[in-house]
């Protein structure tokens, strides 16, 4: 006797008809309107009922479908989230941003979508992985993958974080999936610069910011410079993190995603109290307001810092500095004023390592040999002359 094979194609009278798995009371293939054949697993459990899609026909077999039928029910036993032994990566992504899109705050939806262009690039084998079944293997070869395409190691820990990201929010979704990223070690950079703005040229770079023609990024500026702040920090500063005294500004999150309290000198007080009426002046909650912005705060304020680097090497200063090497700046003129005291420093910058901090000190060889000097006259070294 000849059998006929079936069609793929469902009648319509054919939609959403639930046929039960001969051999796992749990599982179902139910035919849907579009025509596929999903996987689906119903079941109850103390009390709970739970429909979950485990897959459709036309990339999982049905023997693919009990294991993952299985999984669910040890979740179940083990009182853990159902859904996350079925939760793919790519699915996690969507969870993600949605959560961030609900609940973020303004920075971390701007920052979304530099996420995204990071995540485009996992390849579609990854994103359709199960977030807990992806092992420390798969990891590395997506991230050795991205290498090979002639981007620097500080990009790939990008991706890294990115990923790990992802996992971090799914976990506070109620979903316990071990985040592999945790176990992976960074790769070293090798982005360590030297560039710092001369002492005798921070004044100078301060009185050009202080006749910018945009005087908002002009100020962030000045506190960047002036208290080692990070860039992304201080444009997107809040009212609220101005103590009431304008010598502690308090930041939420920082790049280590811990909280810190940064000090402000007495100097900056005018330039906070000005920041502090022009935002009440706007009804503004942000010390950087911009109308024009998406996230309510100025953006980069590149064009600013360019115009006062020109004006200083038109005086003959000759310096390259980037925005951020006014980090690196307040970090080494820190270290003179403090003696030297590398560990005030690192407290200063908010680093969780004091070895994170010596990448950001320059001794100049002229300070070098006048240590060694002091040095030599502490020990009571006298003239070979004599």
């Amino acid at each position: 006797m000849k059998v006929k094979p079936q069609k793929n194609n469902i009648p319509k009278g054919m939609a959403n008809v639930t046929v039960q798995d001969a051999i796992l009371s749990n599982l179902f293939s139910e035919h849907r309107k579009s025509g596929e054949i999903a996987h689906v697993f119903r079941g109850q459990h103390e009390g709970t009922r739970h429909v979950i899609t485990i897959g459709h026909a036309s990339y999982m077999s049905l023997q693919e479908a009990r294991k993952e039928c299985l999984l669910i029910l040890e979740a179940l036993k083990d009182g853990k989230n159902p859904k996350a032994a079925t939760l793919t990566f790519e699915k996690g992504v969507e969870l993600a941003n949605e959560w961030t899109e609900k609940h973020g705050t303004k920075t971390q939806r701007a920052d979304l979508n530099k996420q995204k262009s990071r995540l485009r690039v996992l390849s579609p084998l990854f994103l359709a992985k199960k977030m807990g079944s992806i092992s420390e293997s798969d990891l590395r070869q997506e991230l050795e993958t991205y290498k090979k395409t002639g981007v620097s190691d500080a990009t790939v820990n990008r991706l890294l974080s990115a990923i790990s990201r992802i996992y971090r929010i799914v976990n506070s979704l109620g979903y316990e999936i071990p985040n592999k990223c945790l176990k992976i070690k960074r790769r070293a950079e090798n982005n360590i610069r030297t560039n710092t703005l001369p002492a005798e040229a921070i004044p100078k770079y301060r009185d050009y910011l202080k006749k910018d023609s945009n005087w908002l990024a002009a100020y962030a500026l000045i506190i960047m410079v002036y208290t080692g702040i990070r860039c992304g920090n201080v444009i997107s500063m809040t009212v609220d993190m101005v103590s009431s005294c304008l010598r502690k500004i308090h930041l939420p999150i920082t790049k280590s995603g811990k909280p810190f309290t940064a000090s402000s000198p007495k100097l900056l007080i005018p330039f906070l109290q000005e920041l502090l009426d022009n935002a009440r002046k706007k009804n503004s909650h942000f010390l950087f307001p911009s109308e024009t912005s998406s996230t309510g705060h100025i953006s980069s304020p590149r064009g600013s810092h360019e115009r006062a680097i020109k004006a200083l090497n038109a005086m003959g200063f000759n310096v390259d500095c980037t925005i951020h090497d006014l980090r690196r700046t307040f970090a080494n003129q820190l270290l003179r004023a403090c003696g030297g005291n590398v560990f005030k420093v690192s407290q200063a910058l908010g680093h969780s390592s004091v070895i994170v901090t010596m990448r950001y000190l320059n001794i100049r060889s002229d300070e070098l040999d006048e240590a060694v000097n002091l040095a030599a006259e502490g020990m009571g070294l006298e003239s070979l002359a004599a």
